[in-house]
């Protein structure tokens, strides 16, 4: 009796194990959010058969998981007590209550409702928080098609002005009935993006290099670029004056000691952080896309019936999907000091925890590939009951 016992209980251990390893290897046929999201299923549900589920349910799911985790966060470090500034909005609308702000025990996570950041497409219902850096230029242009006629990307972004909500009652009306959309990517992509983009290719403004100039004490006379000076017309389009002007290219790491020394106020739109733009506890977004899986991308289109992934063509093509991404991103997080990338996680902090961004898998590449192996696990140690005093000085003094 006593073997039996033994026997039977030796065939479940290897059917168990049998099983174990038929769901994993047939996951490596499938996205990597996909493999992430069944291995967390199969913990929590039990065993599910990959073939019996359509992508797009499993898309649904996961938008649904984020919902929860950010409405999770947003009810965790919520304070209810403090006082409620008045503030009008953007639009000739009420002043903003109570519901479009948030006021957190942690500063850093606190929000009001910007309504020029939607653009509403009434056709399908759909709103959409757009911002810098994070595929706006290809939403705006898929949108364009529910508005008058299809715009060009030079006016790309005053139809995002043209197509949002009026006034407050309107912006109201749309966020409880619509599909809210907000794209995302890893806080670091974004930043190199922002950098690459906008000052390498010396497309900011002639202020912004000055500003950071004034900021690391460097003279003009020691400028190492110049740029023409363009002034724009009504019509759009771009007149080149014929003088230039000199200016500084700051490295990665002086832009982003320059960026985390300011207050938040003064943050440029290419690397304002979605939390503050987007208000994430105000808004319940049906759809929180992370930008790194194309699936995500592609499944979205499909489940707002806003295009089609074969007709979508990408105005910017960036990410980190490809071996030369990944290595440019590297070649960046090098650069920085450990103190400096710690910088850059505490002043994105909110972006980090609320979209479940880490910086961990980066701390090795940083001090030029010689890591930060005295700060390991920092998400974990991140005491988010208040902020320091002078890093609330420093980031919220106007």
């Amino acid at each position: 009796m006593e073997i039996n016992k033994k026997f039977n209980f030796l065939v479940l251990v290897a059917f168990f194990f049998t099983v174990i390893s038929f769901y994993n290897n047939s996951s490596e046929l499938l996205p990597s959010n996909l493999q992430r999201y069944y291995r967390f299923s199969e913990i929590l549900y039990g065993f599910t058969s990959y073939e019996s589920r359509d992508s797009q349910d499993i898309f649904l799911d996961i938008m649904e998981d984020r919902r929860l985790r950010i409405d999770l966060i947003c009810r965790k470090y919520k304070r209810s007590f403090r006082k409620i500034p008045k503030v009008k909005a953007e639009t000739k609308s009420p002043l903003l209550s109570p519901k479009e702000y948030y006021r957190s025990n942690d500063s850093r996570f606190d929000q009001r409702v910007r309504i020029k950041s939607y653009v509403l497409a009434r056709e399908p219902e759909v709103s959409y928080c757009w911002l810098h850096k994070v595929g706006s230029s290809t939403m705006l242009k898929i949108l364009s098609k529910f508005y008058k006629e299809e715009m060009t990307k030079e006016k790309l972004y005053k139809l995002a002005f043209k197509m949002s909500a009026k006034n407050l009652p309107q912006w109201r009306a749309a966020m409880s009935s619509y599909k809210n959309i907000i794209l995302v990517r890893h806080p670091l992509h974004r930043l190199i993006s922002a950098y690459r983009d906008r000052l390498v290719k010396l497309r900011a403004q002639t202020s912004l290099y000055k500003d950071i100039a004034k900021f690391l004490g460097i003279n003009h006379k020691n400028a190492n670029r110049t740029r023409l000076v363009t002034r724009k017309l009504k019509s759009g389009g771009l007149i080149v004056t014929n003088h230039t002007v000199s200016v500084y290219l700051p490295t990665f790491p002086e832009f982003l000691a320059y960026i985390v020394s300011n207050p938040y106020s003064k943050m440029d739109g290419h690397w304002n952080l979605y939390t503050h733009q987007c208000s994430p506890c105000l808004v319940n977004f049906t759809h929180i896309v992370q930008m790194e899986d194309a699936f995500e991308y592609e499944e979205l289109l499909k489940s707002t019936n806003i295009s089609t992934p074969d007709s979508v063509v990408h105005l910017n093509p960036s990410g980190n999907r490809t071996s030369s991404d990944r290595e440019e991103i590297r070649r960046h997080v090098a650069q920085l000091s450990c103190t400096l990338l710690r910088s850059v996680y505490e002043t994105y902090l909110p972006d980090f925890i609320l979209f479940n961004y880490t910086v961990e898998e980066y701390m090795e590449f940083a001090n030029n590939n010689t890591g930060c192996p005295h700060w390991n696990n920092i998400t974990q140690q991140q005491d988010f009951s208040r902020v320091p005093k002078k890093m609330s000085k420093r980031l919220f003094s106007t």
